[in-house]
């Protein structure tokens, strides 16, 4: 018998702020996303997994890493993965 419900789509989502990871993560899941969720980049990057998520989406602001240097990271890993930045005006 063939599975006819097609396949969830896996996330990565890295952000400092946990109310950020938080709320995003929420949201993803109930449009039924499988989430991976780090605050802090350097872990993401070291349980990355090539060919595994669709999208990355990462904060740029981050200390320790910024986004631009986790995605070039991520992109030697896996130079097809999707990468979306985020960011947010704190005022």
């Amino acid at each position: 018998m063939i599975d006819s419900k097609p396949a969830k789509r896996k996330l990565l989502l890295i952000d400092d702020e946990q109310d950020i990871i938080s709320i995003m993560k929420q949201g993803l899941q109930s449009h039924g996303f499988v989430v991976d969720a780090y605050h802090d980049p350097r872990a993401a990057l070291k349980n990355f997994k090539p060919s595994y998520y669709d999208p990355v989406i990462t904060d740029i602001r981050m200390p320790g890493m910024n986004g631009f240097e986790l995605a070039r990271r991520i992109w030697a890993i896996d130079p097809n993965a999707d990468v979306c930045f985020l960011s947010s005006l704190q005022i």
